[in-house]
């Protein structure tokens, strides 16, 4: 059973090089003669300092803890204080071996290192307040004989050691040269069990508080009482009853963390996994990255959304990393039973869409968020709000990340770091159910059969899932540095991170080869090509694409045909839209070269040399970059110039232009060519859509006289400009595309609303003639 339990390989390293420096103590934070044990055969399965001291014993002396020292070798072995345990009472330890130790260190030129350890025996958190089970055989943070062994026999196939940073006992008392021995021993104390405590947080979350002492803390919050004594002010509503009801407000949000129900949603998940999937894959690497931060404060990580089972893949990978699982932020849309009740105990708590209505809601969801915050839990939220249905990332929304940028600033939490993460799936549960909703068809509200005709997803395999966590971003550090617009620069350094760790999976390949070739038909010699040429310029491996082909072929997405020796693959007409999403999850990696490619082939003309000015070619460049800033993000803190430059200078360093004094032109070269002309058709699809809506929005707004409704309209002359021949990307049939649009037309002043109707505004009519030349002149000019 012992021989079960963890070490990890960097903490292996870790304790030889501390060794090797000078001398290991490993601390436990209570006495247990289990830890003992299990230590032992730790140090001899992976040959670690060996163990000359263990104040385990009632019989350990200090002049064996100073033979041990003083022979300069080995390790020693301490425990702060004793389990509160029916058996025994005493909290600390009779011998104060931690005065001894700094006693000899002061005649020691080698270090002594008080490495604080923790073994990790399930998920649970210790309860706030002691039950008799704790009073009997001691609390899960510091359990007694007879109750670590039973978590032991319970968990040993997931029990594993942990160990966070050192204390050098040699620097700490350089660092402390007036104070005494005995004050000393304290601080250092003080020292070892804080990192411990911070170390038992990371992994098992906070003590737990009771349901109803997390709301009264919630509904006691400062903020909020004033602004209930101003509604009682302004109003004259009793105070009791703003009171009732925000504890209903309350019950419809908070989560009702349970700890059985992880491990029983545990079991149900991994025959989940094992059923549809062809594994989780995540480094350890970026679960280092998550415990470091944890260990500074609260954690927020912000996933962008693809599926719902987003919801639960983190929360899953966290558990089997033995992990303090992530408090969700879900949309009440999921709240209905029986999902919203094992939701709620999973640690989901619910959100309305929109606040409007009740200025009291927002403000008792802005409570709980503080006090999920002060009391450390890790929390989880996506950045983009719903589901991207076209598969690229869409544009940040501000209302919940303000919330808690709003809670941290002001109420000094700046600890806080923030942790982008990307879930990529090589095929998508709702690929089905998102075509159809950018076809036309409403979206269906969840429902409890929703739930149960879901099981049919059962009898299909869906490939991998890739988690990726971006480099963590320090609230307080981002904080000082950027503090002018801060929610919005911090919203788009997550976009940023996603988009940097988002896993580029096969069939996104092979979906932008597809749809990178104008006739959308390639032979597999020609498809192998593309897919080599674009995992070299997104720096991967090319992949072995054989059982991608097959699976495409199998859903139809793919038609194989031969003629003669040759295998070429087509896209159907109606598979295109499905294509369409693979490729616009990894689109943000072309979409700066891809507008440099469309401006230069649209400024260059019928002139056979091919070349442009420069300042010619940018501005094409700008103008392009604003019509799609609805569709794409740009990097964080990058203005356009600097973008700009670097992908020019990037096409004369790859080869592909050249610069002459001030004009830019592009070599003579058939690999040359190709390239621009792969990069700029990967934005057809979008040029014409939003040709297509800017020509016929003057013919929509006569039938249009809600958002809904014209979206509606657009998406039909859409339609039309495919079955027409106008376009020759039948991907543009997309709601998403056409909601992007109105967007543009909003935001540019074009199109306003009176009385919730749609009117194109006079004095913009030039300015939408201008955006239709514009566009024709892309259009045209591929």
């Amino acid at each position: 059973m012992l021989n079960r339990i963890k070490y990890s390989d960097d903490q292996i390293a870790r304790l030889r090089d501390l060794g090797a420096e000078g001398i290991v103590a490993y601390v436990h934070r209570s006495r247990n003669t289990l830890l003992h044990w299990v230590l032992k055969k730790t140090i001899a399965r992976f040959e670690l300092p060996e163990l000359l001291f263990s104040a385990f014993k009632p019989s350990s002396k200090a002049a064996q803890l100073i033979r041990s020292v003083r022979s300069g070798t080995g390790a020693l072995e301490f425990f702060l204080r004793k389990p509160n345990t029916a058996f025994s009472q005493k909290k600390s330890e009779k011998r104060d071996y931690i005065k001894t130790l700094i006693r000899l260190q002061r005649n020691l030129e080698r270090p002594i290192f008080l490495v604080p350890h923790l073994l990790i025996l399930g998920a649970r958190s210790s309860s706030l307040k002691p039950s008799t089970v704790d009073m009997i055989f001691g609390s899960r943070g510091e359990p007694g004989f007879l109750r670590l062994l039973f978590r032991l026999l319970i968990f040993s196939r997931s029990a594993k050691w942990a160990i966070t940073e050192p204390l050098n006992l040699k620097i700490f008392l350089e660092n402390n040269p007036q104070a005494t021995d005995e004050v000393l021993s304290r601080r250092v104390r003080g020292v070892v069990l804080k990192r411990l405590k911070i170390l038992q947080r990371t992994y098992h979350g906070p003590s737990i508080k009771g349901a109803q002492r997390i709301q009264l803390d919630t509904l006691r919050d400062n903020d909020l009482q004033n602004f209930m004594a101003g509604i009682e002010t302004q109003t004259g509503l009793p105070k009791v009853k703003l009171y009732k009801k925000a504890q209903q407000y309350y019950s419809e949000i908070a989560a009702r963390f349970d700890v059985d129900m992880i491990h029983l949603m545990d079991k149900i998940l991994s025959f989940v996994w094992n059923r549809i999937y062809d594994g989780i894959v995540w480094k350890a690497s970026d679960i280092d990255k998550l415990k470091q931060a944890s260990q500074r404060g609260p954690v927020i990580l912000v996933p962008a959304h693809r599926s719902h089972m987003d919801y639960v893949v983190l929360s899953q990978i966290l558990y089997w990393e033995g992990l303090m699982l992530p408090h969700v932020a879900a949309g009440n849309n999921l709240s209905f039973f029986p999902l919203g009740s094992i939701f709620r105990r999973g640690g989901a708590y619910f959100i309305r869409r929109s606040f409007k209505g009740d200025p009291l809601y927002p403000q008792v969801m802005r409570a709980y968020i503080k006090r999920l915050l002060r009391e450390g839990y890790t929390q989880e939220f996506f950045i983009e709000g719903g589901r991207s249905r076209s598969g690229k990332t869409l544009p940040p929304k501000l209302g919940l990340l303000s919330i808690i940028v709003d809670c941290l600033t002001k109420h000094k939490l700046t600890e806080a770091t923030f942790i982008p993460v990307s879930i990529s799936y090589e095929k998508l549960l709702e690929a089905g159910e998102y075509r159809r909703e950018l076809e036309g068809a409403e979206k269906k509200a969840e429902s409890r059969r929703d739930l149960f005709s879901s099981l049919k997803f059962l009898k299909r395999r869906y490939g991998r899932v890739f988690v990726n966590f971006d480099e963590p971003i320090s609230f307080v550090d981002f904080y000082q540095e950027d503090q002018k617009d801060l929610v919005k620069g911090l919203a788009h350094r997550i976009i940023s991170g996603i988009h940097r760790c988002t896993v580029v999976t096969p069939v996104s390949l092979v979906a932008t080869a597809m749809l990178a070739s104008k006739r959308r038909i390639l032979s597999r010699a020609q498809l192998e090509w593309s897919v080599k040429k674009i995992a070299q310029y997104v720096q991967i491996p090319k992949p072995n694409i054989e059982c991608v082909l097959e699976s495409l072929l199998q859903d139809s997405v793919l038609i194989a045909e031969q003629a003669g020796r040759r295998t070429y693959y087509r896209v159907p007409e109606k598979a295109a839209l499905s294509l369409d999403y693979y490729k616009n999850s990894l689109i943000h990696h072309f979409v700066a070269d891809s507008i440099l490619a469309t401006a230069f082939s649209v400024s260059c003309g019928n002139n056979r040399r091919k070349i442009v000015k420069k300042s010619i070619l940018s501005k094409q460049a700008q103008i392009l970059s604003q019509i799609f800033k609805f569709e794409f993000s740009y990097p964080a803190g990058t203005s356009f110039e600097e973008l700009f430059e670097s992908r020019v200078q990037s096409a004369i360093d790859s080869k592909i232009m050249t610069r002459v004094q001030d004009q830019i032109r592009l070599n003579e070269s058939k690999d040359s060519s190709e390239q621009l002309f792969f990069a700029a058709n990967l934005l057809s699809n979008f040029i014409d859509a939003y040709w297509v809506c800017s020509k016929r929005l003057e013919a929509a707004l006569t039938k249009a006289p809600t958002k809904k409704v014209l979206v509606g309209v657009l998406l039909d002359f859409l339609k039309e400009a495919v079955l027409s021949g106008a376009t020759d990307y039948p991907e543009i049939v997309s709601k998403s595309l056409a909601e992007n649009a109105v967007l543009l037309f909003e935001d540019l002043g074009i199109l306003v609303w009176e009385s919730n109707k749609a009117k194109l505004k006079q004095s913009k009519k030039e300015e939408l003639k201008n955006i239709i030349q514009v566009l024709q002149e892309f259009h045209y000019g591929r």
